[in-house]
């Protein structure tokens, strides 16, 4: 991509999204849904292809606040991926909200309506086993490749271009990957929080523990004593006060956790880092 396309080149836009963004962390008091969700609870639907999956029933959604957006779908292999699309149809420009872990564009919520009334046309897409799209149950079918050709796909099917894409955590993974393959299809780009990191091959980033089970337990142990309101993660010196620490093995105990862990509640971890 060349220099021109970088958002430090175009700063309306990147001053907009960042001052949205700055606001998209203000308390949400959603009304908890009378029914239990449990895995037996939710039934297993299959694509024709054969690929297992759940779909998280549209009851869980209701009075969200600041969420008034009727979701939209997009079939690609079978299964839903689902988006809010908001602002001018005809807008010269189409912003593509791309989300992270563990959350889906319900993060986006204060930035919608900013981004709308300013003019653009706004597609806030929910990844593929988050907020209203489907949930294949076999793990291992949410690899990057599998994310990547699904928003390739989605942008194909919505005819999308001269896109700005926000993107946040694995949303900037994906995102400036597909920005790397199609650059033609993006007039800019915006990034959060994330890069796209080059690795040489065989470079393992991420060590997992041997003791995968302790590794686990102590960061739900970690992350469970989190107060609801939670102490500042730093003074105004600078200086780390509460939270992770400098532990190079932190982020190997959320692959394990987050993968293999049947205590994982995405409510836990956005309450435990908010």
């Amino acid at each position: 991509m060349s220099d021109d396309r970088v958002v430090k080149r175009s700063p309306s836009i990147a001053a907009v999204c960042i001052a949205a963004l700055a606001i998209v962390a203000g308390p949400a008091t959603a009304s908890t849904p009378s029914f239990p969700l449990s895995d037996d609870k939710l039934p297993i639907m299959t694509t024709a292809d054969g690929v297992q999956f759940v779909r998280t029933p549209d009851g869980f959604f209701e009075n969200l606040p600041d969420w008034p957006y009727e979701p939209k779908y997009v079939e690609i292999d079978g299964l839903r991926q689902a988006y809010v699309d908001a602002g001018p149809a005809d807008a010269d420009e189409t912003i593509l909200l791309l989300h992270g872990q563990p959350t889906w564009s319900y993060l986006y919520r204060k930035m919608i309506p900013v981004l709308a009334d300013a003019g653009y046309r706004v597609i806030a897409m929910d990844h593929l086993g988050m907020g209203r799209s489907d949930k294949p149950i076999d793990v291992d079918y949410h690899s990057f490749l599998n994310h990547t050709h699904r928003l390739e796909t989605f942008i194909e099917e919505l005819e999308l271009r001269n896109i700005t894409p926000f993107v946040q955590d694995w949303g900037s993974l994906i995102g400036l990957y597909v920005v790397g393959l199609h650059p033609e299809w993006f007039g800019r780009v915006v990034v959060g929080n994330g890069s796209l990191p080059e690795r040489p091959d065989g470079f393992v980033p991420f060590v997992l523990p041997e003791d995968a089970q302790a590794a686990q337990d102590q960061f739900y142990g970690n992350v469970s004593l989190v107060p609801a309101q939670q102490p500042r993660f730093y003074d105004d010196e600078g200086n780390r006060t509460f939270g992770a620490t400098a532990d190079r093995s932190y982020f190997s105990k959320w692959i394990l956790f987050s993968r293999n862990d049947e205590r994982f509640r995405a409510s836990l971890l956005v309450e435990a880092m908010t």
